[in-house]
């Protein structure tokens, strides 16, 4: 259970028992019944929210991975139409023409 899942549940809880000392037990029933669906209705929506977390950082990865093969693709050919400098290794800045 998530961390934020646990301390949702026991604040709930709290909440349950300090509302069960005013409240008689046919109403501390439906509290509690309310509770509990608050607390399933949340852990539901946080579920759903990592889910679609988790979705959209893997299309952001695969789109970052994808934009970064394409731009070596280009590039290298064009990297080829430049002279280099004499004495400079591959792979640096071209010179500038003089």
């Amino acid at each position: 259970m998530q961390p934020r899942a646990l301390l949702l549940a026991a604040l709930l809880v709290l909440l349950a028992s300090a509302r069960a000392q005013e409240a008689d037990e046919d109403s501390l029933l439906k509290l509690m019944q309310d509770y509990v669906q608050q607390a399933q209705e949340a852990l539901t929506s946080s579920v759903k929210d990592l889910s679609m977390a988790q979705e959209a950082s893997k299309w952001m990865s695969n789109g970052f991975n994808s934009l970064k093969d394409y731009w070596s693709s280009l590039t290298v050919p064009l990297s080829n139409l430049w002279p280099l400098a004499p004495g400079a290794a591959p792979g640096t800045t071209p010179a500038p023409a003089v």
